[in-house]
């Protein structure tokens, strides 16, 4: 409710009070002193406005509460504040004048975040056309069945990386996404240029070091729903977990990661939703 409609709402009311009441004439007032019945009735009056009186008070102290309840509902100012006028530019326009640079700025820090030592990236909070050619040329956000997603932006399968990091010792990675046809499609660990570890999708096989199985045993989700990969390295091992189900330990070398590859994303087939690497808790 706006200032303006609950001061209409006070008035039709006084103008209703004072329209039901009249107003006495010094001639009526002097007939009602000589009339013991005209006393009466004027006594009558008095209480009745009196009633009126009250019941206007307590009517315009709800309108005060409704609009301080609303006011709250809409992140309005409350109590003695001014209320926003007609000419007033609400947030949302103020954010749509914002410079193009300034919005970037400030979707990428929703994307982006550091996490002790680690990295996480939510595709899903950026907007739809945006590239992101720090994380590997040629890709672009698109729209999926599950939401929001990288994907690459040419014909050609684009690779993604992501080295704003590094761990050691105690890791834990996941990646969210979605796939077409496997064809050789790699997840990959490194420290610098040397290969710590590897998930290899290929034709219909789940390879994670010497463990192999058939997609269909995996738990993998086909169609569009998004799958994760979760890798767990601790004390120079490292599980795999396909959608919180285990798949296979393999020994490594050296539990130190500062590098993770998604290589072979098709356009229209393959999509990142989120990525996450960040000390294990």
């Amino acid at each position: 409710m706006s200032a303006l409609t609950l001061k209409i709402a006070v008035l039709s009311l006084v103008w209703l009070l004072l329209a039901a009441c009249g107003e006495t004439t010094p001639g009526q007032r002097g007939a009602q002193g000589q009339d013991p019945r005209a006393s009466a009735s004027a006594e009558a009056t008095g209480a009745g406005i009196a009633g009126r009186i009250e019941d206007l008070e307590t009517r315009v102290r709800a309108l005060e509460r409704r609009v301080t309840q609303l006011s709250r509902l809409r992140g309005l100012p409350t109590g003695n504040a001014a209320l926003p006028q007609e000419g007033d530019r609400p947030p949302a326009a103020q954010t749509a004048r914002q410079s193009p640079a300034l919005a970037a700025r400030q979707a990428q820090e929703v994307v982006k975040k550091s996490v002790g030592g680690g990295q996480v990236v939510d595709f899903t909070k950026a907007p739809e056309g945006k590239i992101f050619p720090e994380y590997g040329s040629r890709n672009m956000i698109v729209k999926t069945w599950a939401g929001l997603a990288l994907t690459s932006a040419s014909n050609e399968p684009v690779n993604l990386v992501f080295s704003d990091f590094s761990l050691e010792e105690r890791i834990e990675v996941i990646v969210s996404l979605r796939t077409g046809f496997w064809t050789e499609q790699q997840i990959r660990l490194l420290n610098d240029d040397r290969l710590v570890l590897a998930v290899t999708l290929s034709n219909y096989d789940l390879k994670f070091g010497d463990h192999v199985k058939k997609r269909s045993t995996t738990g993998w989700n086909r169609g569009e729903e998004p799958n994760q990969l979760r890798i767990v390295i601790e004390n120079n091992n490292t599980w795999l977990y396909v959608n919180k189900r285990f798949f296979g330990v393999q020994e490594i070398e050296a539990a130190q990661v500062n590098r993770l590859e998604i290589n072979g994303i098709k356009r229209d087939q393959d999509f990142v939703y989120a990525v996450s690497v960040r000390p294990l808790s």
